[in-house]
């Protein structure tokens, strides 16, 4: 790795065939997927709010699961070969072979897709028991199998757009398909008696349109790429040697990539699995997951937002690790995780002030057990984004394998507290093991990118510390934030002049992004 960045430096320099990929720049992009994730979460909010109207506790559980099987199956059928666009694609497109990387990406991750696809479609009964504890529902799994194709095809076309630093295309066809969702979805609960089948259909009506737009406003993007050379360096002697080198060089990291991308998202999908196979003692596991899924509507928002923005910022940092530029690549990780933190903490506060209002008046009181566990479950929720966001330097790194080890010390711990403590603290248990494993998950992460480069402070060790503040209640959370606010203002404390420097030029780039009204 210490001799790719000059390489891929020089190959861009000096080919001919390489054209200028006309891409948005960092703060371009983070401005428009600030502006458009805050938008489509206020959608996915009131969305969740329609739903857990419009269902009972045992039809929102078993959504809840079907959603959590088709985020880990899409990336889990494909073998993780579209992850390696956000890494990869630059490293080619500067040596001009970026059509070809992409042919030979493309085609092997459809044959997959369609494959596992077809598995799930003709072994509904069994999946439904692994997922949902009951045979009952093989219907629901034969939906599941058409949407598992969609969600892949959905997939494919976002990392790539990602990769090829295409921000904005990104956020507003996320945008367009989380409203279409609500619409649809929506739409076919209140006319409808298909419940959670209902929602599954209007997820595929909307990942079809979305799949549509994507591709749409992406062909003219990869079109204008340049073609391919020939022959460069020594990799490409013969087209033997060419095939050979290539998946030597990104099968390891592929298939690291698809064990930890099914590590996170047993992590993620681990507390609810070990309530429906490991609560027997209550009425319903489907309606305890009800009343769990209902304290994460709002916290699962900080982990999507955590999983698009290291989507957004990976590539980025791609470029600066093969221009050789580590440093750059490191203050870049740790700005976003200070700033990320302080800004979910604040959020998670507000949360917490309006719980009463979200539980007891929109939710009518029917959600009381999800309302007593939201503290907890906002703790662990920001600690799974940050390490969402740790993880892009390992991937940086090309270090996919120390990303599952982070993962599997933490669904070890999330799988043993939840056996030792579901049962006899109910969801206050489940909680509890998940929090302690994501801190573990954490911690780990941060130890593992601080070997690999990640110039790793003190003032980042401590503000990963600061979630735990919510279990005080929001009171105490907005003083301690008030607290950190003047020690930042008076003292230069937490952000280093560096720092500072980047996020007023930040703040002044946003600004000239934002159209502002003319007075006449």
């Amino acid at each position: 790795m210490a001799s790719v960045a000059p390489d891929a430096s020089a190959a861009g320099r000096d080919s001919p065939s390489v054209t200028q990929l006309a891409t948005d720049s960092l703060a371009v992009g983070i401005a428009f997927f600030a502006i458009l994730s805050v938008l489509q979460r206020l959608v996915g909010f009131g969305r969740s709010l329609v739903f857990c109207h419009l269902m009972s506790d045992e039809e929102l559980g078993r959504w809840s699961l079907s959603f959590s099987f088709l985020m880990m199956a899409a990336p889990f059928a494909v073998l993780g070969l579209p992850g390696s666009f956000g890494r990869y694609f630059e490293h080619y497109r500067m040596r001009g072979q970026a059509r070809r990387f992409l042919r030979r990406i493309l085609w092997p991750t459809a044959l997959l897709a369609v494959t596992f696809a077809t598995i799930v479609l003709t072994a509904p009964a069994t999946v439904s028991l692994l997922l949902l504890g009951t045979t009952e529902h093989a219907a629901l799994i034969r939906g599941l199998s058409i949407a598992l194709v969609l969600v892949v095809a959905l997939n494919v076309t976002t990392e790539l757009a990602i990769a090829m630093r295409q921000v904005r295309l990104v956020s507003i066809v996320q945008f367009i398909h989380s409203i279409l969702f609500a619409i649809f979805a929506c739409g076919l609960l209140a006319t409808t008696s298909l419940a959670d089948q209902g929602v599954i259909v209007g997820y595929s009506l909307s990942g079809l349109i979305a799949l549509g737009l994507a591709t749409w406003l992406l062909v003219g993007k990869v079109k204008s790429l340049a073609p391919d050379r020939e022959r460069f360096d020594s990799e490409l002697i013969d087209s033997q040697s060419s095939e050979r080198s290539f998946w030597l060089r990104l099968l390891p990291f592929a298939a690291w990539l698809w064990v930890s991308n099914t590590l996170f998202n047993l992590f993620d999908t681990a507390d609810r699995l070990m309530i429906v196979h490991f609560a027997r003692g209550y009425v319903s596991t489907d309606a305890l997951v009800g009343q769990y899924h209902s304290s994460r509507v709002v916290p699962t928002l900080l982990v999507a937002v955590s999983g698009l923005l290291a989507g957004v910022i990976l590539p980025y940092l791609s470029e600066y690790w093969e221009r050789g530029d580590r440093a750059k690549a490191s203050r870049t990780t740790l700005l976003t995780l200070k700033v990320c933190t302080l800004m979910y903490v604040f959020g998670a506060a507000i949360v917490l002030m309006l719980a009463p209002l979200f539980f007891g008046t929109l939710l009518q009181g029917r959600y009381d057990a999800g309302l007593q566990i939201l503290p907890g479950t906002l703790v662990y929720c920001i600690w799974f984004g940050l390490t969402i966001l740790a993880e892009s330097h390992l991937l940086c790194a090309e270090q996919a394998r120390s990303v599952s080890l982070a993962l599997i010390l933490g669904l070890v711990v999330n799988i043993v507290l939840n056996a030792i403590l579901l049962p006899r603290l109910g969801l206050v248990g489940a909680v509890t093991a998940t929090a302690i494993a994501n801190a573990v998950a954490l911690c780990v992460t941060l130890r593992l990118a601080k070997s690999w480069g990640l110039q790793l402070d003190r003032q980042t060790v401590a503000l990963t510390a600061l979630p735990i503040v919510l279990l005080l209640g929001s009171q105490w959370t907005l003083a301690t934030l008030l607290v950190i606010a003047l020690l930042v203002v008076r003292y230069g404390m937490i952000f280093d002049a560096a720092e500072r420097g980047i996020l007023l030029a930040a703040w002044n780039r946003l600004g000239h992004c934002v159209p502002r009204p003319r007075w006449s």
